[in-house]
């Protein structure tokens, strides 16, 4: 497990290397020059041109990719073009906001998709199962921000049962702690707070995870036709255990593999794609922070965000796959 690891570990660098290789050369394709569009469209080009030295953006792209790199391998992403606070400040600040998200989106999207993939493989051709087939054929082609505009719409401009955007009402306060709202009211010992912060994560997190629980509804309905027609199944029914058991105890935990590996597929994604969701309401995650960095041209807080973005979506995999002996001891050896 240790060697796995390890071994898990050192692929990290070249796969970062490469992502970072391409971040900067797309980044870099992206029209506009910063210095322009910090300095505003009436400044003299001798100012823009002594920003863009001020910020080395006038030498050689491989000159400022050495720098790049030689900086990123003592932790320094640089600093923001725009703030000019350091990138892994700005990151530091947003990233509790976007695990907050991920995880909610991931546990609503397990929570309804494995059992209404469960009752649709055992009533296999009822229309409980075409309901929930074409529920998941529906929610992988819906277009998040479509979706996400009509919650807002229903739920907070005509119902008002959520708040438009945001994390937290304006009159309240939370100690920061850990970043993460709901676990902040807990630790405070404010109701008040957990409910509003609640209620502010309700609408995102659940167009969010839109698409994730359609895939684990269609992958959990797939793995449990394949396991619910083995033997052993066969033969825990003959024995004369009940449905419940046989179902929950002896093959679902078969076909948990598939299951994992789309769930840590799917967080990967959740984490590295919030960034419509952020966008449409206010979430101040590193989805949002990107966004803003892509219309500011700002590179180096650019290039943070996405590295994040490569990091936890490699990391997320490695958990996944160091997961799978345990769930199957056949795979120990």
């Amino acid at each position: 497990m240790l060697q796995t690891l390890l071994r898990r570990l050192l692929l990290l660098v070249p796969i970062l290397f490469g992502v970072t290789l391409v971040v900067f050369v797309a980044v870099r394709l992206v029209p506009g020059d910063p210095a322009q569009v910090m300095l505003g469209e009436r400044a003299r080009p001798e100012t823009i041109a002594k920003l863009r030295s001020d910020l080395g953006l006038d030498r050689p792209p491989v000159v400022q990719f050495g720098t790049y790199v030689a900086r990123l391998s003592h932790g320094d992403l640089g600093r923001s073009i725009t703030t000019g606070e350091a990138v892994t400040v700005e990151i530091a600040r947003r990233l509790p906001a976007t695990i907050e998200l991920a995880v909610a989106s991931l546990a609503i999207a397990l929570a309804v998709g494995v059992p209404v993939g469960i009752l649709a493989a055992r009533r296999k051709g009822s229309w409980v199962d075409m309901l929930a087939t074409s529920g998941a054929l529906v929610g992988t082609s819906m277009p998040i921000f479509w979706l996400g505009l009509v919650l807002m719409l229903v739920f907070s401009a005509f119902l008002r049962l959520t708040p438009l955007s945001g994390r937290l009402d304006l009159a309240l306060d939370i100690p920061a702690v850990t970043g993460f709202y709901l676990l902040d009211s807990l630790l405070a010992r404010d109701p008040q707070a957990f409910v509003s912060s609640a209620r502010h994560l309700i609408l995102p997190a659940l167009t969010l995870a839109t698409v994730p629980m359609a895939v684990i509804t269609r992958m959990t309905r797939a793995a449990m036709l394949e396991v619910l027609g083995a033997d052993y199944v066969r033969a825990a029914r003959a024995k004369g255990l009940s449905e419940k058991v046989v179902v929950w105890r002896h093959a679902l935990r078969n076909a948990l593999i598939p299951i994992v590996t789309v769930a840590g597929l799917q967080l990967g994604t959740l984490l590295s794609g919030a960034v419509l969701t952020e966008s449409i309401f206010s979430w101040p995650g590193i989805g949002s922070l990107a966004m803003g960095a892509v219309f500011a041209r700002d590179f180096p807080l650019l290039q943070g965000c996405v590295l994040v973005f490569a990091f936890s979506f490699v990391l997320v995999n490695l958990m996944t796959d160091l997961l799978y002996p345990r769930l199957d001891p056949r795979l120990r050896g």
